[in-house]
């Protein structure tokens, strides 16, 4: 679904009560939630919604062009990462196996990565590679107002029961506190 069509089906729901960038937020809480529980039985999924972005390498880092949506398995947010001429193969790994005394060291033939709230860091990343290709579990905010939002079905429908539901609760929350005044 294209991400300002969305935008639109849940203002039209809730009435003229919210501008647009209010039903939006909602929308991204409501978004970032979902995509988060929803895929945490099941995280190979979000290689579907994840976005594609080039990033600087910097020592043994790269620091994430845009905020992720982090999940429980070892690739979270960052769900794959190609050198610009796809010619090696990189492996998510959890931050302590990042310790020079892990067996992964022992793997020089390898790139591996540890995904850390901002950055991806490396081991055993040749010096030459100064660019990495990474593909992103990105929140709603970070789509374009023109770009289709990969989302199955049933989960858009439960993204704009919530955004919806939230949204009123705000509306009830208003008309309360101008009720006690």
């Amino acid at each position: 679904m294209i991400k300002e069509k969305l935008v639109q089906l849940v203002a039209d729901a809730v009435g003229e009560k919210f501008a647009l960038r209010t039903v939006a937020l909602h929308i991204e809480n409501a978004y970032n939630t979902i995509v988060g529980q929803v895929f945490v039985q099941n995280p190979n999924q979000l290689d579907f919604y994840a976005k594609p972005y080039e990033a600087d390498v910097v020592d043994n880092y790269a620091l994430f062009p845009v905020p992720v949506i982090q999940n429980a398995d070892n690739a979270k947010g960052c769900r794959s990462i190609h050198d610009l001429k796809n010619t090696m193969r990189f492996y998510a790994i959890p931050v302590y196996a990042l310790d020079s005394s892990s067996d992964v060291t022992r793997l020089p033939d390898f790139v591996f990565y540890a995904v850390r709230s901002d950055r991806a860091e490396f081991l055993n990343l040749p010096k030459m590679v100064k660019k990495v290709l990474m593909s992103l579990v990105v929140p709603f905010s970070e789509w374009g107002d023109k770009e289709d939002l990969p989302i199955p079905s049933g989960v858009a429908d439960n993204i704009v029961a919530l955004a919806i539901q939230t949204l009123n609760a705000e509306t009830q929350v208003h008309s309360n506190a101008y009720k006690t005044k």
